[in-house]
């Protein structure tokens, strides 16, 4: 399955924030999903169990970690997520392995879910066209390049780059334009 042969309506869109780069020893911060049609399913932020600080990552996203203190560790979240990841078709996202190894790691999502998953960020690669001769395939583009080449409006979604919320709407803008 690819983007173009995907229906939407029997898809969801995944997106995390995180407090590094690494699923064994990092943390999700954030976690969006939604439906086909834009529906919000999940969107929650989530504190940590075991990692107090993420001033690398702070950087990038903004979620500090007084924005987390009061909430639900990831684990409260669990059953809900992977009713949601069980029922759909495909599982789409921008990067997509980086988001199911958190949750893979978490014993959330398991590797019936990555047979399931569609990377919208190997699929515009090509689209975009930057050649890398060291890797001797297509570039991946940040979601920002991606989100930008269609056209998305980021003050449109009532967020920024770098919220999982606002990273699965751009996501699925991406997606439906790469399909027409």
């Amino acid at each position: 399955m690819n983007a173009n042969t995907l229906e939407l309506n029997r898809a969801v869109i995944l997106d995390t924030e995180t407090t590094g780069l690494d699923p064994s020893v990092d943390e999700i911060l954030q976690i969006s999903i939604i439906g086909g049609d834009g529906s919000v399913l999940i969107n929650e932020l989530c504190r940590p169990e075991r990692i107090l600080e993420w001033p690398a990552a702070q950087t990038v996203h903004g979620i500090a970690p007084a924005d987390v203190e009061g909430c639900k560790p990831l684990k409260a979240y669990a059953a809900e997520i992977q009713q949601v990841l069980d029922a759909a078709d495909a599982i789409v996202g921008y990067n997509t392995n980086f988001d199911l190894g958190f949750l893979c790691t978490q014993k959330i999502a398991t590797a019936e879910h990555y047979k399931k998953a569609i990377d919208v960020m190997a699929e515009f690669a090509p689209i975009y066209g930057q050649w890398d001769n060291y890797h001797e395939g297509f570039r991946f583009q940040k979601l920002t390049t991606a989100a930008r080449y269609y056209g998305f409006d980021w003050s449109a979604c009532g967020g920024a780059a770098h919220d999982s919320l606002a990273d699965c709407r751009a996501t699925l803008w991406v997606l439906e334009h790469m399909r027409k």
